[in-house]
């Protein structure tokens, strides 16, 4: 799973501002993207499994295209799940958005998102 923040705002800012305004932005981030995993992983029951990092030998990789993070931490973007080795695109999700929690701080509340989403996918996995 690669996360892909590249054409991301943040509050209506660039994603350059928000690395400058929130402390261990990059830490952050890692652990927010983990909790998508853990969250997929949960829902998903084995089917299929999620984890962050690329992967040469995996026969999927999804990338989480981030458009948007409001200043509710809640996220909007889209997914790509891609054939490894062809990097063709085998599905494409175009509302991919999670809801943060309600209290916390800036990365707990849009680790939420990320699980919420996680486990979106996971359970459309299933399926």
């Amino acid at each position: 799973m690669i996360c892909d923040f590249e054409n991301c705002t943040v509050d209506k800012h660039s994603i350059d501002y928000a690395r400058n305004v929130h402390d261990n932005w990059d830490k952050g981030v890692d652990e927010i993207v983990i909790r998508f995993a853990e969250g997929y992983n949960d829902k998903a029951n084995g089917k299929y499994f999620c984890k962050f990092g690329e992967y040469p030998e995996a026969e999927y990789t999804l990338v989480y295209h981030l458009i948007d993070i409001d200043d509710d931490q809640d996220t909007k973007g889209t997914i790509d799940i891609l054939n490894t080795k062809s990097q063709e695109v085998v599905v494409h999700i175009d509302k991919a958005n999670g809801s943060a929690g309600t209290f916390g701080s800036f990365f707990n509340l849009l680790g939420d998102a990320f699980e919420n989403l996680g486990k979106k996918l996971g359970k459309l996995s299933k399926k």
